[in-house]
């Protein structure tokens, strides 16, 4: 659980919109290739 840590550290360094898009974008690549396809 570290990296949760870090990461909710880190939101405020960030900007919202910036890191849910970032967030979002890797999230759409891991399910694609975790359903394979």
């Amino acid at each position: 659980m570290d990296f949760v840590v870090v990461a909710k550290k880190g939101v405020a360094d960030l900007d919202n919109r910036a890191l849910s898009e970032a967030l979002e974008k890797l999230w759409r690549r891991h399910c694609r290739l975790a359903r394979g396809s």
